[in-house]
């Protein structure tokens, strides 16, 4: 079964450690709960549902940004800026490479059709995906910066990723700022994430469904919106509704797998060859 680093998906450069398929599956559910939150046929839900499916898609993006945290610390515990410019160009390299071919590629199509149905049409698409996009940056470029001390300070990076989250909170609630959309303010999940031991998952996690969705969550998160403002949410009532309601969501995800296959596959492995390459050129050089 090919996860996120396969070479099946692009990853032309070895990854440090083994993947973690339960982790990758479980990123496929929380994946699949975004789209299912948005689609629209839950707002006139029975009030119990509705605030289920309402909270799932809030906690997802905390939940994306705990996980990246998780995943780094695992497979790069003592990176830092100091490391070497090789090892943090392949690190880097390895973060572009996920993010920009799918980002930049679904932004152009995004402004494209927002240039046909006006700019709203694009903040109602994209806003979103461009924010949580500009968050995980940050949290990436901040990693290096963060590993040694949260290595060797757990403790007190658990201390202070609560005590400043929890002070963004009450700023955030009190007042009419809208401090989650500052990327740097989503710092503090990110750190937590790192400080994480995660326990044994169970196996069903690491179904081959489940995997494969994750392995297209990001994509999922991108498009999702263009799909369902496109044909337009569902709205509640009948059971063809709910019906279609699935059948938006089967759709989302055909137009990640898509997104993810020919777009995504494609264009990482250009990076990580091109990474690669580099690399070669840069040891020769040394040698």
């Amino acid at each position: 079964m090919s996860g996120l680093t396969s070479v099946s998906e692009g990853a032309a450069l070895s990854h440090p450690r083994p993947e973690i398929l339960a982790l990758t599956g479980l990123r496929g559910l929380a994946g699949v709960a975004v789209v299912a939150s948005t689609v629209g046929v839950w707002r006139t839900a029975p009030d119990v549902l509705h605030d289920l499916v309402a909270g799932v898609g809030v906690l997802a993006i905390p939940f994306f940004l705990v996980l990246s945290g998780y995943v780094l610390a695992y497979n790069y515990p003592s990176l830092s800026y100091s490391a070497g410019r090789q090892l943090i160009g392949r690190y880097a390299m390895a973060r572009v490479a996920r993010l920009a071919p799918l980002f930049l590629v679904v932004g152009a199509c995004v402004l494209l059709l927002g240039a046909l149905n006006g700019g709203d049409w694009v903040r109602a698409v994209y806003a979103d995906q461009a924010w949580f996009v500009a968050s995980v940056v940050l949290c990436y470029a901040a990693y290096p910066l963060l590993a040694g001390f949260v290595a060797s300070r757990r403790v007190a990076a658990i201390v202070a990723a609560l005590v400043v989250g929890a002070v963004l909170l009450v700023v955030e609630l009190g007042t009419s700022v809208e401090l989650y959309r500052i990327p740097i303010v989503w710092l503090p999940v990110f750190v937590l994430g790192m400080t994480l031991r995660m326990p044994s998952f169970p196996r069903w996690l690491a179904n081959r469904v489940l995997v494969r969705i994750g392995v297209i969550s990001y994509p999922l998160f991108l498009t999702h919106s263009l799909v369902i403002h496109g044909f337009g949410r569902v709205p509640a009532g009948s059971v063809p509704n709910a019906l279609l309601a699935l059948c938006w969501i089967a759709l989302a995800v055909l137009v990640a797998e898509g997104a993810h296959r020919y777009v995504g596959v494609p264009g990482r492995r250009w990076l990580m060859d091109l990474a690669r390459r580099l690399d070669r050129r840069t040891a020769s050089v040394d040698g």
